[in-house]
């Protein structure tokens, strides 16, 4: 499956270059580090590469949700979650003040939306009261 994902985000980037001319690679060669938005170096290990890495790993879990059959309103509302979670790994990925490229932020009526949705979940799951083993279908066996 991440080899199907890691293709995906090849094609989207090379589509991506066509429009903009930005190439997907450097040739600056590997040497530890990356650059971020607005052009700092930090280590390959720097948090933040790790925090926007879990960001994606996460927007490919949801998209494996939004795929199965759980019914429009909800294939909507994990829509506004993968646009905002892609938002959050933009933010992780600038830094800079003065970027040409806008950097999107997210309003708090987008969190308010999140945990109204978080609130109607739990009144219609039974209250944990152990831990639970993943199982029962693909979509959650990750």
């Amino acid at each position: 499956m991440l080899n199907i994902l890691y293709f995906k985000l090849i094609i989207v980037c090379v589509i991506f270059e066509k429009l903009v001319k930005v190439k997907i690679y450097t040739k600056t060669g590997d040497k530890g580090s990356t650059a971020l938005i607005g052009g700092a170096r930090v280590p390959k290990y720097h948090p933040r590469i790790e925090a926007y890495g879990t960001v994606d790993e996460l927007m490919a879990f949801v998209s494996l949700l939004k795929d199965q059959e759980i019914g429009e309103h909800w294939k909507e509302f994990l829509n506004l979650v993968l646009d905002r979670l892609m938002s959050c790994a933009s933010i992780l990925a600038a830094d800079c003040s003065d970027c040409e490229v806008k950097i999107p932020q997210i309003p708090d009526f987008d969190i308010e939306e999140l945990e109204h949705q978080i609130d109607f979940i739990d009144t219609q799951v039974e209250p944990l009261t152990s831990f639970v083993l993943p199982g029962g279908h693909q979509a959650i066996s990750l």
